[in-house]
């Protein structure tokens, strides 16, 4: 019952008539028989016509004809023909002496119709890199450099370009770098060459895989070592006091030094295999007068400060002021160093050839040294010279240099002129006037040199130095008129003089000195070497040095003026009281840990002033250098 009723229900819905769930032939006996009667029966129901049914024959549609394309696909030029009535596709082919294109076999250039199925080819001229080896040795011939030139080349590649009814072919350009070297192509040119020696292989291997120009030493040969004579060392304790305190004090008889034994030299063997010779022995440094040697040990003669170089070993002489200088004790002058135990009252005045150490103040007084300068307090309103003597030192030691050249040269001649005249049976005295004669005709340098020493020896600090004395008295007679007793001993007795000389100012002149102290106002300080203030800075004052300025609290007005560099941990006011900076080479450069507004910084005639305040500054124009976070 329930499966002829859905049936039945299933029909009613759907529009068709009722149908009978008996035999076919049985069918049509069957009446339907329907809710709602109507007139007319329906009939079956037709579907809808589709969408893309073919139109009738009658109705013809209209098709547009396509065109044919061209485009570039990874390098190479693909066409489509195009339908019936349509166009052929153009090809604009530039004019570029490295493209070639030819169409069927037959070169093509401008605008050209291309059809599907024709033969294009389209060739480019590339440019293959070039690389060229050469050997470089050295001045010395310890070494060899291999230099590597790369010409990269060029290679030509279509760009592609999406299909188009006319389209203009392009080029791109790629570089085309060298393929890497073989080692063993390298190392023919080398043993061409005639080289030989210690080679760097690693060196080699990268100059070969390099792409770009470069260079390396490559071969190096055995440098020889030079043969060094007995040295002297400084004993341990010593050389921890020297750092310690920056110089260090001797007294008599105290050892602070030992001979260390001679190197034998060694030769080498130049790149092309040839030996050579080690460079003569160096010289050992000479001993002053305040220096002995006892059994292989260096010993204080007296008591001094220590002056140690690669040429000259001295103990300069030492002097202690147990107290106070006041003015009723000026001046004090003294060839050495001088050690003060209390401060420099108003009036006080300090002049010494070696550095001057002061364990109090300095008020209202002078310090000039010829070497460095040690304050333990402050500064105010003084002057203070640390090197004062090193420029009259320079001199001295160049013109000394030329004079023993000459006068070498000049002991050769007397000792000629001496002798010819002995054997003619002239007396001295005219041997004299001839000696007189050749030193005013041959030699007039000399003369000058000898007149300008002179002029130094009268004006301090040489003045002070207790060893030019004989030096000057030597010099009197040379510079007279007519010389009496002109001849080679007194020219050997004027060049033992000036070697003397030359090494006591050698000592005096072989290190930059330093000044130092705590705070500074209203004063004015100057250095041939540095200028450092570890205390709260400096106030209204003047600091040049010919090397560098460090102050590690403020500079506040005033101005500061070094040779090379200039470190400040702050710099001007907040009231703006204006301070100003220099720094003379113009590869210096000035930092800055908190500058304040109206502060000029010059280096080398660059000048830079700010109205704000900023910090962590550095300001060096050579280096392109100039910035600060305010």
């Amino acid at each position: 019952m329930w499966p002829s009723m859905v049936f039945r229900i299933r029909h009613w819905f759907s529009g068709f008539p009722k149908l009978s769930r008996f035999p076919e032939h049985e069918r049509t006996a069957v009446v339907p028989v329907h809710r709602r009667q109507s007139a007319v029966s329906p009939g079956p129901r037709h579907p809808r016509p589709r969408v893309g049914r073919k139109p009738k024959q009658g109705l013809r549609r209209l098709v547009r004809p396509v065109d044919g394309v061209v485009w570039v696909e990874n390098g190479r030029v693909l066409v489509r023909h195009p339908s019936p009535g349509g166009e052929l596709a153009t090809l604009v082919i530039p004019a570029a002496a490295a493209l070639t294109v030819t169409l069927d076999g037959q070169p093509v250039q401008g605008d050209v119709q291309v059809r599907a199925g024709q033969q294009l080819e389209v060739c480019t001229r590339d440019e293959p890199p070039k690389v060229s080896y050469e050997w470089r040795v050295a001045t010395d011939r310890l070494s060899a450099t291999l230099v590597k030139r790369v010409q990269v080349g060029r290679v030509w590649v279509l760009v592609d370009a999406p299909p188009a009814r006319r389209l203009h072919l392009s080029l791109c350009e790629r570089p085309l770098a060298p393929p890497p070297a073989e080692p063993r192509l390298l190392l023919a040119g080398m043993m061409k060459a005639g080289l030989q020696g210690q080679l760097d292989v690693c060196a080699l291997q990268r100059l070969g895989q390099a792409v770009h120009d470069a260079e390396a030493v490559v071969i190096r040969g055995r440098r020889p070592h030079r043969p060094l004579p007995p040295r002297y060392r400084l004993l341990p304790e010593v050389r921890r006091q020297g750092r310690r305190e920056g110089w260090v004090l001797l007294s008599a008889g105290q050892r602070f030094g030992y001979q260390a034994p001679a190197v034998q030299g060694v030769m080498g063997r130049d790149v092309y295999g040839q030996v050579v010779l080690p460079p003569p022995i160096a010289r050992a440094p000479a001993l002053g007068d305040g220096v002995c040697e006892q059994e292989g040990e260096l010993v204080a003669a007296r008591t001094g400060r220590l002056v140690w170089t690669d040429r000259w070993i001295q103990v300069l002489p030492h002097l202690d002021w147990p107290q106070d200088l006041t003015a009723q004790d000026n001046p004090l002058v003294f060839d050495g160093c001088v050690t003060i135990r209390g401060s420099l009252l108003p009036g006080a005045q300090v002049r010494a050839t070696g550095g001057v150490t002061i364990e109090g103040d300095v008020c209202q007084a002078e310090v000039w040294a010829g070497g460095p300068v040690r304050i333990a307090g402050r500064v105010s309103r003084a002057q203070v010279y640390a090197g004062g003597g090193t420029t009259a030192y320079s001199g001295f030691l160049q013109h000394a240099e030329e004079i023993c050249q000459q006068l070498m040269k000049l002991a050769e001649d007397c000792r000629i002129l001496g002798e010819s005249a002995a054997t003619r049976g002239e007396d001295g005295r005219l041997q004299g006037r001839l000696a007189y004669a050749l030193l005013a005709q041959r030699y007039p340098q000399l003369r000058a040199s000898l007149q300008t020493v002179a002029a130094l020896l009268r004006q301090p600090p040489l003045t002070m130095v207790a060893a030019m004395r004989p030096l000057a008295l030597c010099l009197q007679n040379w510079l007279q008129d007519e010389p009496a007793g002109l001849s080679a001993a007194a020219v050997s007795e004027l060049a033992a003089a000036v070697r003397a000389s030359a090494n006591a100012v050698s000592a005096l002149h072989a290190e930059l000195p330093v000044l130092r102290a705590t705070s500074v106002t209203h004063s004015t300080l100057w250095s041939a070497g540095w200028i450092r203030l570890s205390g709260t800075g400096s106030l209204a004052s003047d600091l040049e040095a010919a090397q560098a300025v460090h102050v590690r609290g403020a500079v506040r007005g005033g101005k500061v003026v070094a040779g090379r560099a200039v470190v400040l941990g702050e710099l001007g006011s907040a009231a703006g009281s204006p301070t100003e900076v220099r720094v003379q080479q113009a590869e210096g450069w000035i930092v800055v840990g908190l500058r304040h507004p109206n502060t000029v910084l010059e280096v080398a005639g660059r000048y830079d002033r700010t109205w704000t305040a900023e910090r962590n500054v550095c300001f060096a124009p050579a280096r392109g250098e100039a910035n600060g976070d305010a």
